[in-house]
Formats: C-alpha cells, sequence, structure tokens
C-alpha cells in the first residue's frame, strides 16, 4: 500500500512538471503573434519603414515596452488599446521624434546606416503626429456598441 501511495505521488509531480512545462510554451508563441501585429500595424498603418522598426525594437525594446505603458496608464485615448496597438504608437512616437533630429548631412547618422529615404523622413514629419495617432488609437475600438457621442467624437479627430 505504501509503494501504491509513492508511485502516486511520483506521478503526480511528473505530470505537474509536464504541465507545467506544456503551459510556459504559450506565452512565447503569444509574444510572436504580438510582434508580428505590432510590425504589421507600425509598418503599414503608420508608415514607420521596417529598417527602423528592426532597429528600435533591437536596441529600445525596453523604451519601447514603457512607453507604451505610459501611454496606456496617461492618455484615455489609449485607455483600452490592445498591446500590439500600444508597442506600435510607441515606435511611430519615436520615429517621429528621431526624424526631427534627422542629420542626412553626416554618413554616420542612425537614418544614413539604416538607408532610409529622406523623403520618408520629410512625409514623417509633415504628417500631423497627434491626429494620426489619435485615429490610430481609435480605429483599434470596437464600435458596434459606441455612443452617437463617441462617434461624433471620432469623426472630428479623423476629419
Amino acid at each position: 500500500m505504501l509503494s501504491f501511495i509513492g508511485f502516486l505521488t511520483v506521478c503526480f509531480f511528473i505530470f505537474m512538471f509536464i504541465k507545467k512545462a506544456l503551459l510556459n510554451k504559450k506565452p512565447s508563441t503569444q509574444s510572436i503573434e504580438y510582434g508580428i501585429e505590432t510590425r504589421r500595424l507600425a509598418t503599414t498603418e503608420l508608415n514607420v519603414p521596417s529598417s527602423y522598426f528592426n532597429y528600435i525594437t533591437s536596441k529600445h525594446i525596453d523604451m519601447i515596452k514603457d512607453k507604451a505603458i505610459y501611454l496606456k496608464n496617461n492618455n484615455p485615448i489609449f485607455k483600452d488599446a490592445d498591446w500590439p496597438r500600444l508597442m506600435a504608437a510607441s515606435i511611430y512616437l519615436l520615429f517621429i521624434k528621431d526624424c526631427e533630429s534627422a542629420n542626412f548631412t553626416n554618413s554616420h547618422s542612425m537614418f544614413n546606416l539604416l538607408k532610409i529615404d529622406p523623403s520618408v523622413v520629410e512625409s514623417g514629419l509633415k504628417t500631423n503626429s497627434h491626429q494620426l495617432i489619435a485615429s490610430f488609437a481609435q480605429a483599434g475600438k470596437d464600435y458596434e456598441f459606441s455612443s452617437d457621442d463617441e462617434m461624433a467624437i471620432l469623426t472630428k479627430i479623423v476629419c
């Protein structure tokens, strides 16, 4: 009888170990999906160059995450935004900040090294970034149950 209880205990611990190992795989899969969605949002909807996206996410991912958390906590537009949308907005804001300090006369500048065309930087600077970010944040919201007032506010932001 004692050996049977010991056998069940060992089986229980092995089962728990395997279960824990399998469940730990899920966050990495979710992180990959978030990364793919963040890339899509940043490069297609916010027109961040792919080379800049690769550079900024490999060098400054913690700063991007901190900025995304700051946006969620301190900006009512992003209160209900999902994580990929927050990350894409953070990357876009960093891109615009870097565009403002771009120096194409220096051959070692980040934009020259990344082979980003000056016209891309110029169009980024011409864009009303506040209006674009507001529209981008609102686009992620489900408007099926929105009030008329919420829709009127969004119409003013977009137009």
